[in-house]
């Protein structure tokens, strides 16, 4: 067989893999940070916000300050926005699409240094093996398959010869993830191994190191967010970090229990049998790379797997975390090839193939299996704590389902377990604050948002939350709650919502042409903000603007089918300027939600008698008064029309 048609086959068969294993994750719903980088990030829903993706943080658009710079991984949710709004199956077949173009690099990179049998198992292995289904599955994983797509790319280009899209496949990698940068190290170590190495190209060597140099350099000035504060001293992350590396392996070999967030206690002493074990198996690794320091093939391995743990290992550099399963998304491509190379080191042919089957067989199931972890986020959250988990990001996002579902007192009690366990309190007072307002204890709201201000007296998005309970219920001076709106501007203009307030306050001071101009505002920054474009809608009436006017409460409508106030008030226009038809329809759309709503009826009646169907109208009222005999108008409508109602 001609070898590209065998090179076709295996690159078929890899597709074929990763979207069997993840086909059954298409339909997990958003989820963690899904929420904060896609449902209400206001950056991918406008490209106007474009030039924010390269200079601000990952989380800026909903005023979040973060360490990450992932400007490629914003601009592809940006992208899938652009086709298909917020359907979550096409989230995840980017993810999906990425992993598997991963997958097939891997296996044509590694095929340039081992045997095709051995490549095409590990990049087969690496494809389906659960511990990869964090990358893959959480839709916020996108910057793992990101960065190491365009790093394996830039290796690959860079190997046919393709110099200039090879460099530009380097800085898409490094806008994808931080992790990028392993990606120089690897280069070189790939062109080593190789024997490709060449003093001849050291002009194309010095290209590369100076896109990384200047990247560098962009991060730790102009492009520099902050840094993340340890957890803990150095001499403790560098004990656990040693267990963490035992934990890494386990997972590997035996990925029975996974969960999105795991910490481990973080050890003080170097007595501790966990640091102990965990050093002497590094050191024992260590010894094994120097006597094969001469087998580059092992080398190679070794020291990809190596890199990847020294720098996740929360010791050189701190980390958000000691330890996180898609933090070996690169790594596990050393560890599978030593795995796959012991499993076809066995002689006896139907046993090497037995095993294989059998691997291949349980990982792959571990995998489909895990991606239905995802489906129901409470059950998802659960078995992270009943794995012994108890960490403070599971609580609080458990506690964020049960606001979602409207079980705010749910939410509280999970709200609460997460406390204790948080070091940054901020957003867990604000969801608190949030819970207690839906349940009506305003005070309590207030005094959980106040202590997020006693840690940023100028948070913007709390301060916008207390401005609204203190116009809505009187509670402060316009003039103060109108300045508490500017500086919610200032710190973020990214965020719709003191926009969308300024903007109420306005119209119901009858001041028309501002409203309009602070709703045009908040629409210009979230086009999906049904309530500015529904009271924008109204405004325009005010004035007489009936064409913008019914534009915009019908894309308030549009963005919110489901919403009462939003049919109510395209019912009224069409009743207003005289369209009874289609003021009918939209009456009829509302009592469905409330089906003995008289209000409703009564204008439906209105509409019969528009358009000179009387006897329907008269129905309508009697029946209306069958219900309530007290209500005014539906008496005075029917006296209008001559009708007796005793």
């Amino acid at each position: 067989m001609d070898k590209n048609n065998k090179y076709k086959r295996k690159i078929i068969i890899l597709l074929g893999a990763v979207f069997l294993v993840y086909l059954n994750s298409l339909f997990c719903p958003f989820i963690f940070d899904d929420f904060l980088l896609i449902t209400d990030n206001p950056f991918i829903k406008n490209f106007r916000f474009i030039k924010y993706y390269f200079t601000t943080n990952l989380f800026e658009g909903v005023g979040k300050k973060t360490s990450f710079y992932r400007p490629l991984q914003t601009l592809f949710y940006a992208l899938t926005y652009k086709i298909s709004k917020l359907a979550p199956v096409n989230y995840h077949f980017l993810n999906i699409l990425f992993h598997s173009l991963c997958a097939i690099l891997i296996f044509l990179l590694l095929k340039e240094i081992y045997k095709e049998k051995l490549s095409f198992l590990v990049s087969l292995l690496w494809a389906i093996h659960p511990i990869n289904s964090e990358s893959v599955t959480y839709i916020s994983g996108l910057a793992d398959p990101l960065f190491l797509f365009f790093g394996l790319l830039a290796i690959y280009l860079y190997n046919r010869n393709l110099k200039i899209f090879s460099y530009i496949s380097f800085i898409l990698c490094l806008l994808s993830k931080e992790t990028g940068i392993l990606i120089l190290p690897l280069f070189f170590l790939y062109l080593y191994t190789k024997g490709n190495l060449d003093e001849n190209k050291k002009n194309d060597y010095i290209i590369v190191l100076s896109i990384f140099l200047i990247y560098i350099f962009l991060r730790m000035t102009f492009l520099n967010f902050g840094i993340i504060e340890p957890e803990d001293i150095f001499l403790h992350r560098f004990y656990t970090s040693f267990k963490v590396f035992l934990i890494y392996i386990s997972i590997l070999i035996f990925p029975l229990i996974l969960s999105i967030e795991r910490h481990v206690p973080y050890i003080k002493t170097f007595k501790n049998i966990d640091f102990l074990c965990g050093f002497i198996y590094f050191l024992l690794f260590l010894y094994f790379l120097w006597l094969k320091r001469k087998d580059k093939k092992i080398l190679f391995a070794g020291i990809l797997f190596l890199l990847n743990f020294l720098y996740h290992s929360n010791t050189i550099i701190p980390l958000n975390g000691n330890v996180r399963e898609h933090w070996m998304y690169l790594g596990s491509i050393g560890f599978f090839i030593f795995v796959v190379d012991l499993i076809l080191r066995i002689k006896r042919e139907k046993l090497r193939f037995v095993i294989i089957f059998l691997i291949f067989m349980l990982y792959g199931t571990r995998t489909i299996l895990r991606n239905n972890d995802w489906k129901d986020p409470v059950k998802f959250y659960e078995k992270s704590i009943n794995s012994g988990f108890e960490n403070g990001k599971i609580y609080y996002n458990l506690g964020a389902i049960y606001y979602q579902r409207n079980e705010y007192e749910k939410a509280i009690e999970f709200f609460k377990k997460a406390e204790p366990l948080l070091k940054d309190k901020k957003y867990l007072y604000v969801a608190i604050a949030g819970s207690y307002l839906n349940t009506g204890k305003t005070d309590l709201a207030i005094k959980y948002y106040n202590k997020v201000l006693q840690i940023n007296p100028y948070d913007p998005m709390v301060l916008c939350y207390l401005a609204t309970i203190y116009y809505n219920e009187n509670k402060k001076p316009l003039s103060e709650i109108l300045q508490m709106l500017k500086t919610c501007i200032e710190k973020n203009p990214f965020n719709s919502l003191p926009y969308n307030l300024i903007g109420k306050i306005f119209f119901d001071k009858k001041n028309f042409g501002d409203s309009i101009k602070f709703l045009k505002m908040a629409i210009s920054i979230n086009p999906n903000d049904y309530e500015s474009h529904s009271l924008l809608g109204i405004n325009y009436f005010q004035i007489g603007n009936k064409e913008l006017a019914e534009k915009h409460l019908n894309i308030a409508y549009n963005l919110n089918p489901t919403n009462w106030e939003n049919i109510q008030n395209l019912a009224y226009f069409y009743r207003i300027t005289g369209d009874y038809q289609k003021a009918i329809y939209f009456y009829q759309k509302a009592l469905k939600i409330k089906p003995d709503d008289i209000y409703t009826l009564n204008n439906i009646g209105l509409c019969y008698a528009g358009l000179g169907e009387i006897n329907k109208a008269k129905t309508i009222w009697k029946e209306i008064l069958k219900k309530n005999p007290d209500y005014k108008p539906a008496k005075k409508n029917l006296e209008l029309l001559g009708e007796n109602n005793d």
